[in-house]
């Protein structure tokens, strides 16, 4: 089956790469195309399939119809907010920290908007120096906060590495036992 050639904006392509963290070969791999056919279709010599820009939008945490603008929007650096100990800015990043800033950022203001439907403001967090105490006494601090205890912290890891290990056989029903236990069942 043959499907339709995408007529893209290429700016979009070579922006969307680049504000991921993609060099071209690492993208190419990951859609899979060869290097050259990339190039082409950021120099807009060539267009990709209809298919291939929905693995295009996929792997560059974009939607498709955001190929099809006539314009690069203006948009922050996804790294321009991130700080790392001491307030240090992040200058590199690998494409799968990008996508999670990027899922972070879309969650927030999700949540702002859902906020603002029920008009009530969220509960702000508190500011943690990075220099004022142990990474214990901070953890505590912020589990303080969130009204969780060490043990229920255990508890919750426990299950989020049975839920991600679901799909392995080895160590699953010990790992079930944990789930369910949480659960109270």
């Amino acid at each position: 089956m043959q499907y339709p050639q995408a007529n893209i904006n290429p700016k979009l392509l070579t922006f969307s790469r680049e504000r991921m963290g993609y060099d071209i070969p690492a993208i190419a791999g990951k859609v899979p195309v060869k290097e050259e056919r990339w190039v082409q279709w950021e120099k807009g010599e060539a267009k990709p399939t209809t298919r291939q820009l929905m693995k295009i939008a996929e792997k560059l945490d974009r939607t498709p119809a955001f190929f099809y603008l006539t314009e690069v929007p203006e948009e922050k650096e996804p790294l321009s907010e991130f700080r790392t100990i001491k307030s240090m800015p992040l200058d590199t990043a690998s494409p799968k920290l990008i996508a999670a800033i990027r899922e972070a950022k879309r969650n927030r203001e999700q949540l702002f908007s859902f906020y603002e439907s029920i008009k009530q403001t969220p509960q702000s967090v508190p500011q943690l120096k990075v220099l004022s105490g142990s990474v214990q006494e901070q953890a505590n601090k912020i589990r303080e906060w969130l009204g969780v205890t060490f043990e229920e912290q255990i508890l919750l890891e426990q299950f989020i590495q049975c839920l991600n290990g679901m799909e392995k056989p080895a160590g699953s029903k010990r790992h079930l036992h944990h789930a369910v236990s949480i659960r109270g069942g």
